[in-house]
C-alpha cells in the first residue's frame, strides 16, 4: 500500500490580462487566440471600459441547507470600484485602490465556497495564464447538448489545473473545469457554467453563473441588473480607516512558495484508513510568512491539525504588485491519500 500526502496551494486571484508570455512558441496560437476572444468578449473590468452597476442574487447550497444573499459591483474603473457581499452572518465590503483593494470585513477569513464565488464572478481570472502553467489544443467536447471547443491548461509538472470550453458563435466562455480539490479516494468534479449572456458596452456578460461540485449546484448567481451608473457618489469609493490593504494584480498569481514544509501523516490516522482534504484559509504577509491560519474545510481533528502545524511554517517570496509590497489571501489545500 502507498501512503502519502499530497499538497495543492489553490491561488485566487483577479487579473485583467493574458500574458504576453502566453503566447510563447510552445503554447498552441489557436488556442491563445481563442482566449484572448472570450476575454475581450466578457471583460466588463477591462482598461478603458464603460463604467457599470451590476446586482445580482446569489444562493449558496451547503451541508446545513441552502442560504441566500446579495451582491453588487459598482464599477468606474480599474482603481475606482465598490464591491459588497452580503450573506445570513457574513457582510464584506471592497474598495479599489492602487495596488488592489481595501476590505473591510465582519470576520477574519471567509469561507471556501466565498473563494469559489469570487473566481466564478470575475471571468477574465480563469482565463489568465500564470508564468508556469502551459496551455494545450483546442480539442471538441460535447456538453449539455452542445459542441463546445474546449482547452486545458496544466501546471508546469503537467498537472491538470483546468478545462475551459467555449461557444462557437461568440466565442464565450461558457464552461469551465477545475482541479479537484478533493481525497483521490473518492473525487468529486467542480465546474462553472455561464449562460443567458446580456450585451453591454460592446461586451458580452452571463446573467446565470452556476458552481457545481459533484453533480450538486452549490453556488448559483442571478445577475437582476447590469446598467450604466447615473452619477458616481464619491464617498462610495472612499476607503474606509477600518479597512485591510490587500494586493490584487496579474504578478501575484504567480508568486513562489519558497519554503513548504510537507505534513506529516498521523501513524493513528494512517492505521484507521483516514484520508481526505483540508482546506485552509491563509494570509500571504507583505514578507511572505502566513498568518490567520484557519480550518475551512475539514478532514477530521487528526489531519486538520496536522496539515495546520505544517502550513504555519511555509514561507511565500514577498508578494509585490507594481513594485509595492503587498498582503494577499488565499485558501491552500492539502489532501491526505492512502492511494
Amino acid at each position: 500500500m502507498k501512503l502519502g500526502c499530497l499538497q495543492q496551494v489553490t491561488l485566487f486571484f483577479f487579473c485583467t490580462m493574458i500574458p504576453r508570455g502566453a503566447v510563447a512558441d510552445d503554447h498552441p496560437v489557436e488556442a491563445v487566440a481563442l482566449m484572448e476572444r472570450a476575454r475581450q468578449n466578457e471583460d466588463l473590468r477591462a482598461a478603458g471600459g464603460a463604467a457599470f452597476v451590476l446586482q445580482a442574487s446569489i444562493s449558496f447550497k451547503g451541508r446545513r441547507g441552502t442560504y441566500t444573499g446579495k451582491y453588487q459591483l459598482i464599477w468606474e474603473s480599474e482603481r475606482r470600484w465598490r464591491e459588497e457581499l452580503v450573506l445570513p452572518g457574513f457582510e464584506r465590503l471592497r474598495i479599489g485602490t492602487e495596488e488592489g483593494y481595501q476590505q473591510v470585513r465582519n470576520a477574519d477569513f471567509q469561507t471556501k465556497p466565498i473563494f469559489d464565488l469570487d473566481r466564478a464572478m470575475q471571468i477574465t481570472q480563469l482565463l489568465h495564464t500564470g508564468d508556469r502553467e502551459k496551455i494545450g489544443k483546442i480539442h471538441e467536447r460535447k456538453i449539455n447538448g452542445s459542441k463546445l471547443s474546449c482547452v486545458e491548461v496544466k501546471n508546469e509538472k503537467g498537472n491538470f489545473e483546468r478545462e475551459l470550453c467555449f461557444e462557437g458563435t461568440a466565442g464565450n466562455l461558457v464552461h469551465a473545469e477545475l482541479r479537484e480539490d478533493s481525497s483521490s479516494s473518492s473525487p468529486e468534479r467542480r465546474s462553472v457554467d455561464y449562460s443567458g449572456f446580456q450585451e453591454w458596452a460592446e461586451k458580452h456578460f452571463p446573467m446565470e453563473i452556476r458552481v457545481q461540485t459533484g453533480n450538486e449546484n452549490t453556488i448559483s448567481v442571478s445577475v437582476s441588473s447590469l446598467t450604466a451608473p447615473h452619477e458616481f457618489d464619491e464617498a462610495l469609493l472612499v476607503p474606509s480607516v477600518h479597512g485591510d490593504s490587500w494586493g490584487d494584480c496579474a504578478g501575484l498569481r504567480s508568486l513562489k512558495l519558497d519554503n513548504r514544509v510537507p505534513p506529516q501523516y498521523p501513524s493513528s490516522a494512517r492505521r484507521a484508513y483516514k484520508q481526505g482534504a483540508v482546506t485552509i484559509y491563509t494570509a500571504v504577509e507583505a514578507d511572505g510568512s502566513l498568518s490567520h491560519a484557519k480550518i475551512i474545510e475539514s478532514a477530521g481533528s487528526e489531519l486538520d491539525e496536522a496539515a495546520l502545524s505544517a502550513v504555519k511554517q511555509w514561507r511565500y517570496g514577498p508578494p509585490t504588485c507594481n513594485g509595492k509590497s503587498v498582503r494577499m489571501e488565499t485558501p491552500v489545500t492539502v489532501i491526505f491519500s492512502l492511494h
